[in-house]
This record gives structure tokens, sequence and C-alpha cells, in this order.
């Protein structure tokens, strides 16, 4: 979760979120995430996000980085948009991937318009429960109406995992069933908020054996910064890049270097920016001596290539397998 700084709105109109949904189907292409559930209200968002590369900063900070630098143009606004770092809990899919799924999903109804800041509310009556469900059903800034239909599923939204939750044979079945689900949860009164309490070290949501191993993990870092880093993968580096390279290419890297639109310079610039958390301008240097637009424009190239070029992807593959990546 991240919000904007002083709670302020970063998201202003549809074009908004729009910029910002866009940049999310990028998310597992670049990389390499499978975003299961989202919402965007008007100054904050939540994702839950799966990380196989374990890079969930190098993602998220990028988002922010890029939307931000978005807004700022658009709007010639100057400073930071969000308030600091965001915020993560690590959770077991099993246990609360569906708790935390629910949770994300009523959000839009989770306002003040609905009772949600009373301590003292009890549940909705008939009424407003017709009018929660449906303004639920018509937010259209989240993966609800993907899961609930009938907005057709992106290729960028991954909803097998809390469809595997849910019961029914059939696409349809499981739709009505998940509705109801949804239903019931705001007829009892219950916007999802509970599992807060349960929450370890005020990162780790599961069951013991889950906590357990993931406090493993921590390497005895008590704060959340330090912890969510702990468990992240370093990124690559770019010696070993350009060892995988010469490997493969069976050359040295002085040659194949000095060869504009070399396959083997482009890709080794491309696992740089993917996954050695390098900048342009720092890979540009490395190459030797690239203006930072050549840096873009090559990255930029190589990843459309990628996207028709079999033998430029088999290459690719062949080089995240070598750097286990």
């Amino acid at each position: 979760m991240a919000r904007g700084i002083e709670r302020r709105t970063i998201f202003r109109d549809e074009a908004y979120f729009q910029k910002f949904e866009g940049l999310l189907a990028t998310l597992p292409e670049r990389f390499g995430t499978r975003l299961h559930t989202y919402v965007l209200m008007p100054n904050h968002y939540h994702l839950q996000i799966e990380t196989p590369r374990l890079n969930l900063s190098e993602a998220i900070r990028w988002l922010n980085i890029s939307y931000a630098a978005w807004l700022n143009r658009k709007t010639r606004r100057e400073g930071p948009l969000f308030q600091g770092r965001f915020k993560a809990v690590v959770h077991d899919p099993s246990e609360a991937g569906w708790t935390i799924h629910e949770y994300i999903h009523l959000n839009p109804v989770r306002v003040k318009r609905f009772g949600a800041s009373r301590s003292d509310r009890e549940g909705p009556g008939p009424e407003q429960i017709v009018e929660m469900v449906e303004a639920l059903q018509e937010f259209k800034w989240s993966s609800y109406r993907a899961y609930a239909g009938p907005t057709p599923v992106p290729k960028w939204l991954n909803t097998e995992a809390i469809f595997g939750l849910v019961a029914g044979r059939t696409l349809s079945a499981k739709r009505n069933q998940y509705r109801e689900r949804f239903r019931e949860k705001i007829g009892a009164g219950d916007l999802g908020v509970a599992w807060r309490e349960k929450l370890a070290g005020d990162l780790i949501l599961g069951g013991k054996e889950f906590v357990g191993k993931v406090s493993g993990m921590l390497k005895g870092n008590r704060t959340e910064q330090k912890s969510l880093r702990a468990l992240e993968k370093p990124p690559v580096e770019w010696d070993r890049i350009i060892g995988a390279i010469e490997k493969l290419w069976g050359e040295p890297w002085e040659k194949i270097s000095q060869r504009h639109g070399d396959p083997g310079r482009e890709l080794a610039m491309l696992i740089a920016q993917r996954f050695g958390g390098m900048s342009l301008r720092e890979i540009g240097d490395a190459v030797g001596g690239l203006q930072y637009s050549a840096v873009s424009d090559a990255v930029r190239r190589t990843s459309a290539r990628l996207e028709g070029d079999r033998a430029l992807e088999k290459r690719f593959k062949r080089l995240r397998k070598f750097l286990k990546l």
C-alpha cells in the first residue's frame, strides 16, 4: 500500500487512474510479478502482488517514480507524490490470500459515506446492503469487476490463485459464488479489517509455521523497512551479466560491446536495467560512455523485439537461466 503525501489526492480523474493501470499492466513483463488484486482509491492504492524474483522494492519503486514523474509533468508540480516508502504485509497465500484479497476489494465501501468510520456501527440495513453491493460493482478502478464480472480479465491480472479458492466448475459459477461471498460479508457488517490484529511484527500474516519461517528469514531486522529488504534477492551484478554474455556468445565483451545493435550488448543492458538495479546512466557508463537516451532506446527496442523475435527470446531465456533469474 502506498499513500499520497499528507494524504493528498494522487488520482484526480479518469486519466490519472488509467495511467496508473497502464503502468500496472507492464509490471509482469518488466519485473516478473504476478498481480492478483488491486484497488486505486483517490489518495492511495493497494496491490496484492507476488514477486518470484524477490524484487518487490525495485518493482514498486519503479511504479511510484514512473507515475509521480508523469503526474508532475502533467500538472507542472514539483516534489514527492507519495508519503515515504510503501507499506507491505508478507502473507501466506493459502491461509491469508483470500483475507487480503477481500480487504483490498472492500476499500470502495469502507468509507465514511457508508459509516465505516463509526466504531459503534451496527450491520447495514437491507437498503444499505443493496447500495454498498452496487457501489462495489460500479467501482471501475479495482480488479473486483474482473473477478465478479462482467469485465474481461486483463492478461496482466492473475486470477487463478483467487478463483482456486472459490467454489464452482465454470467461470460463471465461480463469479456467482464470488459475488455472493461479498454480499454476505457486507450484510454481516464485516468490512474485512479484523486481520490487522493478527499481524506478527507488523509485517507477517499467516499460520504459526509460516510466521516462524518468514521470521527466520529476517535475520534479526526489527523494522518493516529493513525486514522487507532482507526478504529480497540482491540485484545481479554487472560483471556476472558480462560473464554470462561472454560464455553464451563465445566472444570477449570488448568485441561484443563495440558492435552497435549487437544482441549481446543490448540484452546485457536490458538485464542490467531489469535485474541489476542499475540506472540508465550507470548502464551507459558501464557499456563505454553511451548517452542516457541511447541506453533508453536500446532497452525499449530490445523489449519490443522480444515479443516477436523467437531467436532473441531464446537467447534471453538462456541468459536468465544461466544467471538464475
